[in-house]
């Protein structure tokens, strides 16, 4: 990946640390607007019983997805980075499965809320790992507490589906 950006970055990494790096924040950039958009259409889509409590549910964990998907964003910018954010990247870069308003009953869209997070969150596990053989402490950092929103996220769906 060549940037012509990272030299206007005064961050302490080399060029070749900071490529590396952009590269692991974009590949989860891509995973967690993905996020964002199937979290928001279970949002839509969720029906039954407990309607009204997963529709909320589920409009909170949209937003903390786009939180995160800005603070990824902020960090490739911040190293020099061009931001890629398109939609057909993101549809072939996204670790996600594809989300499917098949069946919207309560228990399958946490289902499928929950299989999304749990990808997304053991990505950033990947990239916490990722992030610190490259020598970026900060994206490291950025990471896991990245990871730890996540995993929470994940338990409030998975009691659903106890």
């Amino acid at each position: 990946m060549t940037n012509q950006n990272l030299d206007m970055s005064r961050v302490d990494l080399t060029d070749a640390k900071k490529t590396k790096v952009i590269g692991i924040l974009q590949h989860q950039l891509y995973t967690a607007i993905d996020l964002h958009l199937q979290l928001k259409a279970a949002h839509w889509n969720v029906q039954g019983m407990h309607f009204i409590q997963l529709h909320e549910l589920f409009d909170d964990m949209t937003d903390k997805a786009r939180d995160w998907a800005d603070k990824l964003a902020e960090r490739i910018a911040t190293l020099g980075g061009e931001v890629k954010a398109g939609t057909a990247d993101i549809q072939v870069n996204s670790q996600l499965q594809p989300y499917s308003a098949k069946d919207r009953s309560g228990k399958a869209q946490v289902t499928l809320v929950s299989n999304a997070l749990a990808e997304f969150a053991n990505g950033c596990r990947e990239a916490i790992d990722l992030s610190g053989k490259a020598g970026d402490a900060v994206t490291e950092d950025l990471f896991t507490g990245i990871a730890g929103e996540a995993d929470l996220q994940l338990w409030f769906a998975e009691a659903h589906l106890k």
